[in-house]
């Protein structure tokens, strides 16, 4: 085998390698949904009368936190209170087109779509008089 065909394949192999490091990976919601600062709980919205019958909404953990105990985190999320600020999970909303049946106009429903990490500032009050 010559040099220069050596050279080729290696070089083919090295892009071929670079391609599929390169590519996007694709995430099942489930594996990841609660391996955030803010995990999320999947509800499935179902009503027969509406056109999506079944939407997906995706709300906040009812207990956010449980994560943060059980691997020893204390950052973000995780640590409630700050000295100047409070951080909470809060949801995140989208609207999303639907059509009830007998009904041939649109309307638009508020859908949770996600949580996040909030940051609300705080300050401390003065004195009463």
């Amino acid at each position: 085998m010559s040099y220069d065909r050596l050279l080729l394949i290696v070089a083919v192999l090295i892009v071929a390698l670079a391609y599929t490091l390169a590519r996007p990976q694709e995430f099942v919601l489930s594996d990841v949904a609660n391996k955030t600062m803010c995990p999320i709980e999947v509800e499935i919205n179902e009503n027969v009368d509406r056109i999506p019958r079944r939407i997906k909404f995706l709300k906040c953990a009812a207990r956010p936190n449980k994560l943060c105990s059980e691997h020893h985190i204390s950052h973000g999320c995780c640590k409630q209170h700050h000295h100047a600020f409070v951080t909470e999970c809060v949801e995140i909303y989208d609207w999303v087109q639907v059509t009830f049946k007998g009904s041939d106009a649109p309307k638009a429903i508020k859908v949770p779509v996600g949580c996040t990490c909030l940051i609300e500032e705080t300050t401390v009050a003065g004195e009463v008089p």
